[in-house]
């Protein structure tokens, strides 16, 4: 099998270009059309693994049902430490969700950051718990 390419269109490309980099996202390439009409921006994804998860929950159907959409996606990084992923998200300006506006939220599955790019592009960033 070949590559995997995660699409996005976001309302502002430069905005949400310059906060994924901020965040470690490694810009690949950027180029446009003459008249501007077209233009993208390629970034490398911050991560050894990238996998894809479908998961379906009480969170998950009233989201999809709020926004009137058969799928809502969002990108999930795994971190090595939850408080400097919650320090960098705020420094580049996401929208932090309310569970984790003062720190990162503590779930059983690990402590986690959720912010939202321009855009609404939701970001989830993990620390896992040790074993």
């Amino acid at each position: 099998m070949g590559r995997l390419e995660i699409v996005i269109y976001p309302t502002d490309l430069d905005e949400i270009a310059g906060v994924l980099a901020q965040l470690g996202f490694q810009e690949l390439a950027r180029s446009a059309s003459d008249d501007q009409s077209v233009r993208n921006v390629r970034l490398a994804v911050p991560a050894e693994s990238v996998t894809i998860e479908l998961a379906e929950h009480d969170v998950s159907r009233a989201l999809t049902g709020t926004l009137g959409s058969d799928v809502v996606a969002g990108l999930c990084l795994y971190v090595d430490s939850a408080d400097d992923a919650w320090e960098a998200a705020t420094n580049a300006g996401l929208r932090l969700d309310p569970v984790c506006a003062d720190g990162p939220s503590t779930e059983p599955w690990g402590r986690f950051v959720r912010g939202y790019c321009p855009g609404g592009l939701r970001l989830d960033l993990i620390e896992e718990p040790d074993d």
